[in-house]
């Protein structure tokens, strides 16, 4: 036979409670405290009612929000923990990443980065896309390119596709991942048949480099047609390129100059540099000198390699006033 302990006195036992006035015990059956006549009372805690402390169950805490991907990134910042009065558990993920949005557009970048990460570790693909940029720009939380690749990757596995285009991104310039062309040129590929310009636009630049996939320029230009339509700068820019010089595309000046314009009035300094070009030139285009100076200008001022070769050029425009009032002073 195993021994048994004798029952614990410190311990109530079932069938007991304490009096809250003079601590006596008193049995169940009893109502009223035998020594001081004081009425029990139900529902209290163990030690001044009518439980066992045994039997008396502690709320467990509430475990964290899982991940759906296992590679996703948890930040440790104070800033990456959203506070329980300013986020609440009963905000769908939609409602955060709305409420984000808005924080975001007033550049309260700590706030918006901690709704944006609740409502990413909820499976809301635009929350992470969103939660990526800010570890890509360091904005509400420390820059981290591990951290943007990990939820990058996470939301275009949901078929996002601005974030396919942004592992692409990583992939082609070896942020967060090793750099790799062809696994570029293939998020790139999921991005674009989604029409992602953006997508279209860089993957065009790998077809005409031959980075990751087989050169074929005709796709390249097939490719920054279908961007540059949809009003991306860049692409139209090389777009206007390929006509200009006859690359994938029979020569066309005058499509080539349309395109520079189309590029340069959003502020492309290629393009602003080589309509300046075609109006020094008559190329596809009448000469108009003043409009060359109005270009080259645009480009010289502008923070890109073309500006110094712009800022040349405008100096000698000035120098033999040519299209501008003569000012050797001003072409120093």
């Amino acid at each position: 036979m195993y021994a048994t302990k004798a029952p614990r006195k410190d311990f109530l036992q079932a069938s007991q409670w304490v009096c809250r006035n003079c601590n006596s015990l008193n049995s169940l059956k009893m109502h009223k405290c035998h020594k001081c006549s004081k009425e029990r009372v139900n529902g209290t805690r163990p030690d001044t009612g009518d439980h066992n402390p045994q039997q008396v169950k502690t709320k467990k805490p509430l475990p964290p929000v899982p991940h759906s991907n296992s590679s996703a990134p948890t930040s440790t910042s104070a800033s990456s923990t959203p506070s329980t009065t300013t986020t609440p558990t009963t905000q769908t993920p939609d409602a955060m990443y709305n409420e984000a949005i808005n924080l975001k557009k007033e550049q309260k970048w700590d706030e918006a980065f901690a709704l944006f990460l609740r409502a990413a570790q909820s499976g809301h693909a635009e929350s992470q896309f969103e939660t990526a940029d800010a570890y890509s720009l360091g904005r509400g939380t420390p820059q981290n390119y591990d951290h943007a690749y990990d939820w990058y990757r996470m939301a275009a596995s949901l078929d996002h596709a601005k974030s396919q285009y942004s592992v692409g991104l990583c992939y082609y310039h070896g942020r967060g991942t090793p750099p790799d062309y062809a696994k570029a040129a293939a998020w790139y590929q999921c991005a674009a048949d989604k029409g992602n310009m953006e997508a279209q636009s860089n993957l065009a630049i790998c077809y005409y480099k031959g980075q990751g996939v087989t050169t074929d320029v005709l796709e390249a230009v097939r490719l920054w047609t279908k961007a540059a339509q949809q009003g991306h700068n860049d692409a139209q820019y090389n777009l206007a390129h390929c006509y200009h010089h006859g690359k994938g595309v029979s020569q066309n000046l005058s499509t080539a100059v349309e395109w520079y314009k189309k590029a340069a009035k959003q502020g492309q300094p290629d393009a602003q540099f080589y309509l300046a070009e075609c109006y020094s030139k008559g190329e596809g285009i009448s000469v108009n000198k003043a409009k060359a100076v109005k270009w080259y200008t645009f480009a010289a001022l502008q923070d890109h390699a073309i500006a110094q070769l712009a800022q040349s050029y405008l100096g000698m425009c000035y120098m033999l006033g040519d299209g501008v009032t003569k000012d050797p002073a001003q072409a120093v």
